[in-house]
């Protein structure tokens, strides 16, 4: 019996629980909004923030209230599409645009401003800058655009150019021996050859950042100089003895009380057919039995110095 009746009672209170949701329910039903969608109650949306992708779930019902609830920062001229006023709706694809600054030096000035596209090739069209083919742009013209970008643009100009070049001529020195010793003649004057070379050069923003040669053409050549240097002797006195050494002034000179200073005279050594030929400079020697004294430099080049004389021939040299 006892059981019975608390059965009872559960059914009872489970009547009235189910009484009340429904109640609550008709409430609900009959004073819901014209436009009401129970779909729209939970929305899942898809998102593309400047390319970023992601889906999720709002209960906003606008897209301006789903931008207050995301937190989008926005100003006036970024891009939302569908419009801010639109309806959300399941499976709707939001997509927000968000103006990119940037920066371009160029021709010696600065352009700054926003913009929605997405390369640097993009952004310089946009902002009216013309390249040729050989400018130079940093980063890439095919580079992404960011935020604070600096886009650097170089000119680059190339001209080709012909300069003149002077080539020097040779010096060749021959021995004559019709002509007389210590005589010099020029038997043919030099003269400078002419080159031209073609360069390409090359100017970053006007200055000049390489210089490279294309060809090289030879417009006249150079004519040598010849210089002839007489080796004939014509011989006056001619005298032998014994010489000595001494050191005086280290030079191809000697000592003589024959001969006027400044005379020319060739020394032979008669043991060795070595000779040398010496200037009087001095006078001596002050012996009978020698004929002339040799500075130390002339006598070591056809004698041993340790002999201290030797026997030679002298003969004079005539101008």
């Amino acid at each position: 019996m006892l059981r019975n009746k608390k059965t009872a009672k559960f059914i009872l209170i489970l009547t009235l629980l189910a009484i009340t949701g429904f109640s609550y329910f008709l409430i609900k039903f009959f004073t819901r909004p014209a436009d009401f969608n129970w779909d729209q109650a939970s929305n899942s949306v898809e998102v593309d923030y400047d390319g970023c992708f992601f889906k999720t779930t709002t209960s906003a019902k606008t897209v301006s209230d789903f931008i207050k609830e995301a937190g989008f920062d926005l100003g006036e001229d970024d891009y939302v599409f569908p419009p801010p006023e639109s309806q959300l709706k399941t499976g709707l694809r939001l997509t927000v645009r968000r103006k990119v600054p940037f920066n371009i030096k160029v021709d010696d000035r600065e352009i700054k401003a926003e913009t929605f596209k997405e390369t640097v090739n993009e952004v310089l069209a946009e902002a009216g800058v013309e390249l040729n083919h050989l400018d130079e742009i940093q980063p890439a013209k095919e580079a992404g655009v960011f935020r604070g970008m600096e886009i650097v643009v170089t000119r680059i100009n190339e001209e080709e150019i012909t300069e003149e070049e002077k080539i020097d001529f040779e010096i060749i020195e021959k021995n004559d021996s019709e002509l007389k010793w210590r005589k010099t003649v020029v038997s043919q004057a030099g003269e400078m050859g002419v080159r031209e070379n073609t360069y390409l050069i090359t100017y970053a923003d006007g200055e000049q950042v390489s210089k490279v040669r294309l060809s090289s053409t030879i417009t006249k050549k150079p004519v040598a100089k010849i210089i002839l240097h007489g080796t004939k002797i014509e011989i006056g006195q001619t005298y032998k003895g014994r010489a000595s050494w001494y050191a005086h002034t280290g030079t191809m000179a000697c000592a003589s009380l024959k001969h006027p200073l400044g005379t020319w005279l060739r020394v032979t050594n008669t043991a060795t057919g070595r000779s040398v030929i010496v200037q009087v400079n001095d006078r001596g020697p002050f012996s009978e039995d020698k004929i002339i004294d040799l500075d130390k430099a002339a006598f070591e080049k056809i004698g041993n110095l340790a002999q201290g004389t030797m026997n030679v021939k002298v003969e004079e040299i005539l101008d």
